[in-house]
């Protein structure tokens, strides 16, 4: 009866049980033991328990067999191989028992697959839980905390020890309403998932805005068990959104600024001809003179302003070439140190490397005013006033990219304007960069200067940053590129017109009282004019009359814009000079060396010149 219960036993055991010497060979193998392995009861006879081992597991599987035989008993884990060459996961426990005049050894082989898939499961999302960037909070059914992740501590400022066993609304900042918890609460207490955007408290008391995203865990009966909820922090997305509706907006402005200014030039344009014509006409009455000239010092003011809104828009007419800010910041500094009262400090820190950027100089000097000029009015009242003015190289590493993502790596020239006085609101400071906004007093500023100087950072390929807090000052840091040589074209305004000597110039303009007024005014300089309202009709009189000398064309135009007008009048009459004159520098740059440009409202007299030295070069 024991002999059959035994066999009743061992042959219906959900476990595979090998009978085998303490040498290993086997003696007998259950009913689940050939299903296991896949060898028949024969075979296995025929066998070692050990050649059932993998190569990597044989070593330690005969260590442990003779610990065994020493404590009678043993207990491990290992991996055996199939029949078929399939490796999987086994829990071996092996007893020692007497039998005749020697021993038996009875191992009992259970398959751990499914077991270790789950620890491996387990593991994996336990580790996935501790490490992961999001914070994970776990709570009873009852709301209370039973665990957080490391991420939770890192965006919260609370230790795990802190709030387990507590109730998640010590992270109540007060910036939801009580009917906004009791909807998520009712939602998420019948087993539905919730989420939504919050603004919760960290430890120190700062607010933080978060995406939160709450599940019941229920058992196999639909009962809730756990709430897990997975919170992101917001704060850089919102930064970053912030910054992207900041571009977008000065984007808006600055192509709605740029083409108000295009018109305004080409008016300003003829109204500067029409008063040099009229001087040259009542030049014996000074009354007359005193009042064109006074309109003309308007106009120049009005050109300023219109300069200033296009450095904003960054479609401002330039004149690039090789600079060494050095040595141009300690001349510039010159001339404004006495803009600056001698009671407020000005302290420079100006390295003495040359360091070449490419750029506009009138731009440029204009930067450095206005920053200037911002920083006096900004020490208003201040007992000890302070302006520091510094230039230092800088270079841009993937270290410093990874918290300014907008720049790029290379090497820079940073020149920062710093003050000690009544710095920026944290309300303020997202708007210095806006046209027309300003926090001075209505008759102490238009709110272009700050404009200006981003537009044109911009347009020299730089970044500007901004540090400010109330009373405690301003520094604005201004980094442009480091370049190599480069040569532009550069033509200054001389005091007196330069007269013609009766060549043909050919004037082209969309507008017609440019058209008329630009006429006037080279005939009063000495050259013969024709007139085109396009750059199709310049080519077709190009291509007619070969006495033409000199173009001088718009640059955007209906029909045919100047840049097409000049190649096509390049093909037939290469040595035929041409001037651009635009309103703004939006794609403007002219297309051959042999091309200038010149930018509405000019002076009479650096136009005069233009052409005199095309004509005579």
């Amino acid at each position: 009866q024991a002999q059959e219960r035994f066999k009743l036993v061992f042959d219906h055991s959900s476990d595979a049980i090998f009978i085998h010497t303490t040498t290993g060979k086997i003696e007998s193998a259950n009913r689940e033991g050939m299903n296991m392995f896949g060898y028949s009861q024969t075979e296995f006879q025929q066998m070692q328990l050990f050649d059932l081992y993998t190569e990597a597991s044989l070593a330690d599987a005969k260590d442990l067999f003779e610990r065994c035989q020493r404590d009678g008993q043993v207990r491990f884990e290992t991996v055996f191989r199939k029949r078929d060459g399939t490796d999987f996961p086994e829990e071996v426990s092996a007893s020692l028992f007497e039998y005749g005049r020697g021993g038996l050894i009875q191992a009992s082989i259970r398959d751990i697959t499914k077991r270790k898939l789950a620890e491996k499961r387990i593991y994996l999302l336990s580790r996935s839980l501790e490490q992961t960037n999001e914070a994970i909070l776990i709570t009873d059914p009852n709301g209370n905390l039973e665990f957080v992740n490391a991420a939770f501590s890192k965006v919260t400022g609370y230790a795990p020890d802190e709030v387990i066993g507590k109730n998640p609304r010590l992270l109540s900042s007060g910036e939801q309403s009580s009917a906004f918890y009791a909807d998520m609460w009712a939602k998420i207490s019948r087993g539905e998932p919730w989420q939504g955007r919050v603004i919760d408290r960290k430890r120190d008391g700062s607010f933080y805005p978060s995406l939160l995203a709450i599940s019941p865990v229920l058992d196999d009966d639909g009962s809730i068990l756990n709430f897990i909820g997975i919170q992101q922090d917001m704060t850089a997305y919102d930064n970053l959104n912030d910054q992207f509706l900041q571009a977008q907006k000065m984007e808006a402005v600055g192509t709605l600024v740029g083409g108000i200014a295009h018109d305004f030039n080409n008016m300003l344009a003829g109204l500067t001809g029409n008063l040099y014509l009229v001087k040259n006409r009542v030049k014996d009455d000074p009354y007359l003179v005193h009042r064109l000239d006074t309109m003309e010092d308007l106009s120049s003011h009005a050109a300023n302003m219109i300069k200033q809104l296009l450095g904003f828009s960054r479609r401002g007419c330039v004149s690039i070439q090789p600079i060494d800010l050095t040595s141009f910041l300690k001349e510039a500094l010159k001339m404004i140190s006495v803009l600056v009262p001698e009671t407020i400090a000005i302290d420079e820190h100006i390295c003495n490397q040359p360091l070449q950027v490419e750029g506009d100089v009138t731009q440029l000097h204009q930067v450095i005013l206005n920053l200037v000029n911002n920083a006096r009015d900004a020490l208003d009242g201040v007992k000890k006033p302070a302006i520091s003015i510094t230039l230092e190289s800088f270079h841009a590493d993937d270290v410093f990219i990874n918290t300014h993502p907008y720049f790029v790596v290379g090497d820079y020239a940073l020149l920062s304007i710093a003050d000690n006085g009544s710095g920026i609101s944290e309300e303020h400071i997202k708007q210095v960069y806006e046209p027309f906004f300003t926090t001075k007093a209505q008759d102490k500023g238009t709110g272009l200067g700050l404009a200006m100087v981003y537009g044109t950072i911009k347009t020299h390929q730089g970044f500007i940053d901004v540090q400010s807090r109330e009373c405690e000052g301003t520094t604005f840091h201004i980094y442009l590129p480091v370049s190599t040589d480069h040569q532009t074209a550069h033509i200054s305004s001389e005091a007196e017109p330069a007269m013609g000597k009766g060549e043909t110039i050919l004037l082209v303009d969309d507008q017609q009282y440019l058209i008329k007024t630009g006429k006037s005014v080279l005939e009063s300089l000495g050259y013969h004019i024709r007139v085109a309202e396009n750059g199709r009709q310049a080519v077709n009189m190009v291509k007619t009359d070969a006495d033409i000398d000199l173009v001088i064309m718009d640059v955007v135009m209906p029909v045919m814009g100047g840049k097409a007008a000049a190649a096509e009048i390049r093909k037939f009459h290469p040595s035929v000079q041409i001037i651009f004159a635009t309103g703004y520098d939006e794609d403007t740059a002219p297309p051959m060396k042999d091309e200038l440009l010149i930018c509405k409202p000019f002076s009479i007299a650096e136009l005069s010149h233009m052409i005199r030295n095309q004509l005579d070069g």
